[in-house]
């Protein structure tokens, strides 16, 4: 079984008050209800974080991975942009409109609120859920990758990075993530029945793992959440096919890997697991 890229949650840089105040805004728009937020490209994300001096969270950064130069030489035009856009702006702005004391030099440029607390909250996680989405256009295999960080005040934040480079924030409630998570493992809805389960041999490669599976999968997403303490606590591999979503899970502990298509309740069921562990009661556990 292919293991999916996965992060560690970190422990996070020094903390201005603003930040943390930022942060909990941001966590107040999910508490209920899934809240989107905005959307930054690799470019965009690059320069705020350096001039926020944090470091880049564990997500993908596809196209500045791919445009190591691009990246250097559009950082001027992309930092007056951001400034134009008010997404920058001087401390001593910011502490103005935001009716509060500046917290440090003057002229050193902060993010907006919101992107202040994305940024704050991509790197103060208890744990992390973290994905691979994998299906077939006409020029090839594409990714979708997408990250759930989940706060211990059972609020997540949830970014969704296209190949593109763009990088999509909202805000939700931990217990509505097994759900969001259902939406991007079975997009077409074909998960249709419960099936029994088969056990192979741990080292079974995937072509033996069913016709089904091997020939008929058009999206294949792997999940996994990591914890501080673990990293890998728990994952599993969903192949969409046709008609039907296949689970695939290896039991370490016992040398096998078990198989079986699920139905959409069963489905939400496993990947509430996968969030939130074997005691999940729709609360975060952390």
């Amino acid at each position: 079984m292919t293991t999916t890229h996965t992060t560690t949650p970190e422990t996070p840089a020094e903390q201005t008050g603003r930040m943390l105040g930022c942060a909990a805004s941001v966590l107040r728009d999910g508490r209920s209800t899934r809240t989107e937020l905005s959307t930054l490209l690799d470019e965009e994300l690059a320069v705020l974080l350096d001039e926020c001096g944090l470091e880049n969270g564990p997500a993908w950064m596809p196209w500045a991975e791919q445009n190591v130069d691009g990246l250097e030489a559009s950082r001027p035009t992309v930092k007056r942009l951001l400034l134009r856009q008010q997404r920058l702006v001087p401390e001593g702005m910011a502490a103005a409109l935001e009716e509060r004391e500046a917290e440090g030099p003057e002229s050193t440029l902060v993010a907006d609120p919101t992107t202040t607390g994305i940024l704050v909250l991509r790197r103060s996680a208890a744990s992390v859920t973290t994905g691979v989405r994998t299906f077939a256009l006409e020029d090839g295999l594409r990714e979708l990758r997408f990250y759930f960080y989940h706060q211990s005040t059972g609020v997540s934040l949830e970014e969704v990075v296209t190949a593109e480079g763009s990088h999509r924030f909202a805000v939700l409630p931990t217990s509505s993530v097994g759900e969001r998570l259902r939406e991007i493992v079975d997009p077409h809805e074909v998960a249709s029945d419960d099936e029994e389960l088969r056990e192979l041999p741990g080292d079974t490669p995937p072509e033996e793992w069913g016709e089904e599976i091997t020939a008929g999968t058009r999206h294949l997403t792997r999940v996994a959440t990591t914890t501080q303490g673990a990293p890998i606590a728990r994952e599993a591999q969903f192949h969409a096919t046709g008609d039907a979503v296949h689970v695939v899970e290896a039991a370490t502990e016992e040398s096998v890997i078990r198989l079986a298509a699920v139905s959409p309740d069963t489905l939400r069921e496993m990947l509430d697991h996968l969030v939130t562990g074997p005691d999940a009661d729709g609360d975060d556990e952390r």
